[in-house]
């Protein structure tokens, strides 16, 4: 029987585990067998290879997720700025290290896998020396993490049961940077949401409405791109402040816009509704002429105290109420909208202050009349009050009824004289004179007014 040849011994190896290469004596028992101890160290190899080939699989899928979350949320990371670009830049910093460790590990992987070859069990040689390749330091694999994504220590040994520790903290202190920068762009794009479908409307509503140039809409879209410019390049230190302006902007020309829809939209109603109010504000003014003509004409004879509307309110050619109304509607036939929009509207606070100023004329006007109405009722009163009492017949009463009655039915009526007439006639009746009537139930003097008729523009001065 020949004796049986071992391979020569590596002088490494056989420093490192001389029991591989012993002979085997016939006497030995099983503890010291060496075929459990060669086992063993198969054993051992193979699940350091394993792990090493998931960890790298593993590494491989979170670079393949952190690349594509990156891209969306950085970009090229050309346009970012301020404190965005630097956590940017850190990302990029933490990707290029992973990376690299990735090939490291699929360098180290691919050795090992040659080195084990396809044998389904490797030799005692062969996994010896496996083990020694998983168990010292590799190239790549002992680079510290970047300064600020990871305070894991690097580890040299790619066989350790740690390896992955780092990569897992780099990875997710990434994954935790490109969540804040998300996480602050969802912010503000929920901010400018209604500004920006406030805009999208306005412009369909101008398209529609054949008017596509309107300098504030121009205005607030370029406000909005500036905001979600702002946003996209440095979303980490845009405040709420800083998209004010274009959710002002854009409120502003929902609001212009609204107006030149309902005007297109409605025009025949809103100039009917303007006519109606013409006529109103006519028909005050000329209840405030009557009064006046009738207190000139049948009590006083004196336009002292009486008021009027300020000359040409109804059709002056620039300032009129007409004309103006007329070049409004002449403009809606044109298609002119924001102008008979803003101007219907300048148009219709105008008029609704000329009615309420046409109407303090009224009052003012009526309180003579009405003064000498009352006046002429309390004499009646005490007069037949002094029918009751048959005092009716005294010649004293009789004349100071008589000149009392004669003072408040010819013209001209001086009422102060009247009225004090009508006093004496009671304190010789011995009775007392009802209370007047409140000074805020006779206007006095002129109207106030909260706009003049002579504000009213023309087409040049229209809004």
């Amino acid at each position: 029987m020949c004796a049986r040849h071992l391979p020569a011994p590596d002088d490494d190896l056989f420093q490192e585990a001389p029991h591989l290469f012993a002979h085997p004596s016939p006497a030995q028992g099983s503890p010291a067998d060496p075929a459990p101890l060669r086992a063993a160290a198969r054993h051992t190899a193979d699940a350091a290879l394993a792990r090493l080939r998931s960890t790298a699989a593993a590494l491989s899928a979170t670079l393949l997720d952190l690349d594509a979350a990156a891209e969306q949320v950085l970009g090229d990371g050309t346009g970012l700025r301020g404190r965005t670009a630097e956590r940017a830049a850190l990302v990029r910093t933490g990707m290029n290290w992973l990376w690299e460790r990735h090939q490291a590990l699929r360098a180290l992987l691919a050795q090992a896998e040659e080195l084990r070859g396809a044998a389904p069990r490797p030799g005692a040689r062969q996994a010896a020396r496996l083990d020694r390749l998983l168990k010292g330091p590799w190239p790549g694999l002992g680079t510290p993490p970047p300064p600020g994504l990871g305070a894991a220590a690097p580890l040299a040994a790619a066989a350790d049961v740690d390896v992955d520790v780092d990569v897992d903290e780099v990875a997710r202190a990434i994954g935790a940077e490109l969540a804040a920068v998300t996480r602050a762009r969802a912010e503000h794009h929920h901010l400018l949401g209604e500004a920006a479908r406030a805009v999208s409307e306005a412009v369909a509503t101008c398209a529609r409405l054949g008017v596509p140039d309107l300098p504030e809409l121009a205005a607030a879209q370029a406000d909005l791109r500036a905001a979600f410019a702002g946003v996209t390049a440095n979303p980490l230190e845009i405040t709420p402040a800083d998209l004010r302006p274009a959710q002002t902007s854009a409120a502003q020309v929902a609001e212009l816009v609204a107006a030149l829809r309902d005007t297109f939209d409605a025009l025949e109603e809103r100039l009917a509704a303007a006519e109606d109010l013409l006529g109103r504000v006519v028909a005050t003014a000329a209840a405030g002429e009557h009064a006046a003509r009738t207190v000139v004409e049948r009590l006083t004879g004196d336009r002292s105290g009486l008021v009027r509307l300020d000359d040409g309110w109804f059709d002056d050619p620039r300032r009129g109420l007409r004309p103006w109304l007329d070049r409004l509607r002449a403009a809606g036939a044109a298609g002119e909208w924001r102008l008979v929009a803003h101007g219907l509207r300048a148009w219709t606070r105008v008029a609704e202050a000329t009615l309420a100023a046409a109407g303090e004329t009224v009052a003012t006007n009526q309180a003579p009349l009405r003064r000498r109405s009352e006046l002429r009722g309390l004499l009646e009163a005490l007069r037949a009050k002094a029918g009751q009492r048959g005092q009716i017949e005294s010649a004293e009463l009789g004349d100071l009824y008589d000149r009392a009655a004669t003072a408040l039915s010819t013209a001209p009526v001086d009422l102060d004289a009247a009225e004090a007439l009508v006093a004496a006639f009671s304190a010789a009746l011995g009775g007392a004179l009802p209370a007047p009537p409140p000074e805020s139930a006779v206007p006095a003097g002129r109207p106030a007014r909260q706009a003049s008729p002579s504000d009213v523009p023309s087409k040049e001065d229209s809004p």
